[in-house]
């Protein structure tokens, strides 16, 4: 596998910033040896806006899209899957498609294409120094993944699938 990772870092601060931008493309490409052959896009976009002096307004959008190649599908191992690290409040592979056929337990199948977007405002907790580094914030989260690999529509089969999809 060979992948590249582009950066442009435009904040004033990196670990907290309060103002600018900060952009992320990245993509990886397998099937220079091995079994699997796919191309995988992501791109990442945050910024940031001071509303005040300690209160900042922050928007996050990411995505991603996996696709086999050479006749290969994605395999389910490579797919994505998503969770609290791109929308809070759900678990580790907690939201996409899931496995609901008969016999089935309820198992993330994963997905070739995904996005989530953040809403935040973060601000000082009154009555806390600003050099503990601790700060609140209120925020929204929003994201989907879809469209299941190839290799798990044949694992399920195409009549299945559509059962499993209609959660």
């Amino acid at each position: 596998m060979v992948g590249t990772t582009l950066t442009y870092d435009g904040r004033n601060h990196p670990k907290n910033p309060t103002r600018g931008f900060y952009l992320q493309l990245e993509d990886e490409f397998a099937g220079l040896g091995g079994d699997v052959n796919y191309w995988k896009v992501g791109a990442e976009a945050r910024a940031y806006y001071p509303i005040t002096e300690k209160i900042t307004l922050i928007g996050r959008v990411i995505g991603g899209h996996i696709q086999g190649w050479g006749g290969d599908d994605v395999k389910i191992l490579d797919s994505y899957f998503k969770g609290g690290e791109t929308v809070r409040g759900f678990e580790r592979a907690g939201y996409g498609a899931r496995d609901m056929t008969a016999g089935g337990r309820g198992d993330a199948l994963g997905g070739t294409s995904y996005w989530a977007a953040t809403a935040e405002v973060r601000f000082p907790i009154p009555f806390i120094p600003d050099d503990l580094g601790i700060s609140g914030a209120v925020f929204a989260d929003a994201g989907s993944l879809w469209d299941v690999g190839g290799k798990a529509k044949q694992i399920l089969g195409s009549r299945k699938l559509r059962r499993c999809l209609s959660f």
